[in-house]
């Protein structure tokens, strides 16, 4: 090593430190900075005065680790050593949520002194006199920042602001932050997000899942956000003699958009917004439902993705239920995490299935259980024709697996004889994409006790495909009731 040169000493610690791309306050003993420092004084050197950029990404974070119950000055001591060895690097700053918060002015000590030079920051802002200090710095002093994640809480205890109605009209710090791109905004204060004033028109990027939006809300939120690529959204719904204001009249079209992830509060007490939303290029789409365990309404989703469906590649459907007194309604049962089944029509789900034609990965709700008609449809590759990953639910995991031998032949057949001689039903995709045959299946069952010899045979079966390159799974869920479901047909036989 004595021979090498500092350039290549450079080298050889960056692809050392390639793994631990940030610099933890505690300092850790097993960072490799810290070991390489103490091989020599020259690699000391080199790596305290001479590789300003393993310094540039620090994150303050709490553990079980006795070093963690440090004096605050002593944490702010070694943040200040890692700022002084980055130079004059941009800074990406990183601060974990810990349950008592941290023992020193997170605005004063971290952010205002660093302010020009950051260039991504992650912060919990505890306490009401914090938070406002955050949101009143003066316009034009973050001029660097491209990224904000913020998590806003004034106390555990007492988690709700208490900021007046009018307070917000001062909050001008986040309006003026010219290259921001990309913002995650946390919301346990109860501010409403139109209170932050953030630069819509230039996110590339934004989440409020902290707190819920209603549909008016969100309408207004797209049509100043123009330029977004990826959003995740919480929106509550309320009953129609709860309707605050009227929605806008109007679709609203997010050209740019290809991420969306949408946390939905009792989404069938108002469909309204499903049929104002354009997301003609829209590639992943996750929707959430939180309370409305009853039923999915398909066809308002169906509504939704219509104008993607030449786009979308990835659907995502999840059903968790909720609850939160006060939000909303103080009269839901608090039912936890059940899955419950939903009664869907064959041709509900199908016509689902015919508008994500493209799709190349599935995720549906553990409570909607495919007919058989459907199973044979999509093992015939009549319906998403280059789907190859899927999970689903189903009270027996046999009909699945069945489908994705039948459908695993068909696309064999596509591959060799092309896509218009392998199905009598399917139309080529405009792109002449091949047919696609299943790489991951996630079957989720009830939770009972199979016996022994049924899970011999589901492990043969899984390792039989696993050696044909399908990587299966089959997973207990608890799922409330179990209705009585139609047996489901054989498959037909493959003619030649």
């Amino acid at each position: 090593m004595a021979s090498l040169s500092v350039t290549a000493l450079r080298t050889i610690f960056e692809n050392i430190c390639a793994n631990y791309p940030s610099v933890r306050v505690p300092f850790e003993r097993s960072d490799p900075r810290h070991v390489l420092s103490l091989v020599c004084l020259e690699w000391r050197t080199i790596i305290f005065c001479d590789m300003p950029s393993l310094w540039a990404n620090i994150g303050f974070t709490g553990g079980p680790d006795p070093q963690f119950n440090q004096e605050p000055q002593s944490l702010l001591r070694q943040f200040a050593l890692c700022v002084d060895r980055s130079a004059q690097r941009p800074l990406s700053i990183f601060l974990e949520m810990i349950y008592d918060g941290w023992q020193f002015s997170i605005v004063d000590s971290v952010v205002i002194p660093q302010i020009r030079r950051i260039k991504s920051l992650t912060t919990p802002i505890y306490s009401d006199a914090e938070i406002f200090k955050f949101l009143t710095i003066p316009q034009g002093e973050f001029l660097i920042l491209e990224s904000l994640e913020l998590c806003l809480i004034n106390t555990l205890e007492r988690p709700a602001s208490s900021f007046a109605p009018l307070q917000s009209l001062h909050f001008s710090t986040l309006r003026s932050i010219p290259l921001l791109r990309r913002a995650m905004i946390y919301i346990l204060n109860g501010m409403r997000p139109n209170e932050l004033n953030l630069p819509l028109s230039q996110l590339v990027s934004i989440s409020l899942a902290g707190a819920t939006i209603l549909p008016s809300e969100l309408i207004h939120i797209l049509r100043s956000a123009s330029q977004l690529e990826q959003a995740f959204f919480y929106i509550g719904f309320t009953m129609p003699s709860h309707r605050h204001e009227a929605l806008a009249i109007g679709a609203v079209e997010m050209r740019k958009l290809r991420t969306l992830r949408l946390r939905l509060l009792f989404p069938n007490r108002d469909k309204r917004l499903f049929s104002l939303l354009r997301f003609p290029v829209l590639r992943h789409l996750w929707i959430d439902i939180y309370g409305d365990f009853q039923h999915w309404h398909i066809p308002i989703y169906t509504r939704l993705i219509k104008a993607s469906t030449n786009s979308l590649r990835e659907l995502r459907l999840t059903d968790f239920n909720y609850h939160n007194p006060g939000e909303l309604d103080d009269d839901v049962d608090e039912v936890g995490l059940e899955r419950r089944y939903s009664e869907i029509p064959p041709h509900s789900i199908e016509a689902l299935f015919e508008v994500i034609r493209n799709v190349e990965s599935l995720f549906l709700p553990v409570g909607i259980l495919l007919h058989a008609s459907t199973l044979n449809k999509i093992a015939s590759c009549a319906l998403l024709p280059y789907l190859e990953e899927i999970e689903v639910g189903a009270l027996s995991a046999w009909p699945i697996l069945s489908m994705i031998r039948y459908r695993r032949t068909r696309a064999v057949m596509s591959a060799s004889l092309g896509a218009s001689h392998a199905s009598d039903v399917l139309l080529p995709a405009p792109d002449d994409k091949p047919l696609a045959e299943f790489k991951y299946i996630y079957i989720l069952i009830p939770f009972q006790g199979l016996t022994v010899a049924e899970e011999d045979a589901l492990a043969e079966e899984m390792e039989d495909l696993e050696s044909l390159g399908i990587v299966c799974r089959i997973l207990a869920t608890p799922i409330l009731p179990l209705p009585s479901m139609p047996a489901v047909s054989p498959l037909p036989p493959i003619s030649n």
